[in-house]
This record gives C-alpha cells, sequence and structure tokens, in this order.
C-alpha cells in the first residue's frame, strides 16, 4: 500500500501492484482498489464484479487493465457528484445492492 500511495498513482506503478514485481499473492485487484477507496474515497473506485456488472448494464464498460482502471475512475469521479453520490464507497453500496436484486 505505501508504495501505491508514496508518489503520484500512474499506469507503470499500478501494474507492479497488480501483476509486476510489487504484485502479493492473494491480493487481486479487488482488494487493492478497496484499499485505494479506502484511502481515498472521492478518488479511486472499487473494481469488483457487482460494479463493472452494474456500470456495465448502464454502457460504462471497464478494462480490467490498470490503464482501464485508471480511466474508469476518472471518468466516473465526475459521474459520481453529478449523480449526488457522495463518494466511491457510496456507489459501491449502490452497485452491490442494484447487483444482488437482479440475479
Amino acid at each position: 500500500m505505501k508504495f501505491l500511495i508514496s508518489k503520484s498513482l500512474d499506469a507503470d506503478r499500478l501494474n507492479s501492484v497488480f501483476a509486476g514485481e510489487h504484485a502479493v499473492r492473494g491480493f487481486g485487484k479487488n482488494q487493492i482498489t478497496k484499499a485505494l477507496t479506502i484511502y481515498e474515497r472521492h478518488k479511486w473506485l472499487i473494481l469488483n464484479k457487482p460494479i463493472t456488472s452494474t456500470l456495465a448494464r448502464y454502457g460504462h464498460q471497464i478494462e480490467r487493465s490498470a490503464q482501464g482502471y485508471l480511466a474508469i475512475a476518472a471518468d466516473m469521479s465526475d459521474a459520481v457528484g453529478a449523480l449526488g453520490v457522495p463518494d466511491f464507497w457510496a456507489l459501491d453500496a449502490i452497485c452491490q445492492v442494484s447487483y444482488y436484486d437482479l440475479q
């Protein structure tokens, strides 16, 4: 986590944590992005199945790469405010409910 937040987050740094030299076995994209959301919940989106499935229903396809994550987090940052959702933590809760209601 310290590696992720010690400098500006870019695709190379994120790739290193997702699957590179800073990757931790058993600590995948879901956990990494949850940690980022906890650290800065107004900036970083949680990347999990309920989020990706719910957003896909509304036309937001998420490429599950570092570059894709950074792009959707930036795009959704503007949308979250416009929707009246306080932050990405709240968006995760909304998407969880939506995802499981439609199962």
